[in-house]
């Protein structure tokens, strides 16, 4: 028996719309959605027709995107902010001197060179933001993260990352 709640209805999409959507997701790399990008992808493509999945496919194959992609982000912080749960990591400053931090994330915020996690920072007992390349060793606990709410204009980030993000 199929579950109707865990089943996708027929998809009309063809091979050049799956690859544009191939694509497309394969720029969130680097970002705390690329994996259940991925997953996505993976559930649009088991649902096509055989011939159609394989078309789509090799034209994805035959589609470069030029230039580095940012680091994956490590799974812990992806789940503790999925799962608010508090999170323990060193964090390196920009001259590289690190600090032991525990933090309950809040938000992510993308700009076109880096990715952000936002938290309460337990240490500095106020909002920060810390670059997702620069934190190190990151440990997801067991302990629920409170509630808080977020003044963006408290953050020492460039300001074209606050309107859209945090509204």
């Amino acid at each position: 028996m199929l579950d109707k709640a865990r089943t996708l209805p027929p998809v009309n999409v063809s091979s050049e719309e799956a690859a544009a959507i191939a694509v497309g997701l394969e720029l969130l790399r680097g970002t705390p959605f690329h994996a259940a990008a991925r997953s996505a992808l993976r559930k649009v493509v088991a649902v096509m027709p055989e011939r159609e999945a394989g078309a789509a496919a090799d034209l994805a194959g035959r589609i470069r995107l030029i230039g580095d992609a940012p680091p994956e982000v490590p799974s812990a912080v992806a789940r503790a902010l999925a799962t608010r749960r508090v999170l323990r990591f060193g964090y390196l400053d920009r001259t590289g001197a690190r600090t032991e931090r525990e933090i309950e994330p809040l938000n992510y915020i993308g700009g076109p060179t880096h990715w952000y996690l936002v938290g309460w920072c337990r240490l500095r007992r106020a909002h920060r933001a810390f670059r997702l390349d620069r934190i190190v060793s990151p440990v997801a606990t067991e302990e629920v993260a409170p509630h808080r709410e977020l003044d963006p204009e408290t953050l020492d980030i460039p300001h074209e990352l606050r309107a859209p993000a945090l509204r």
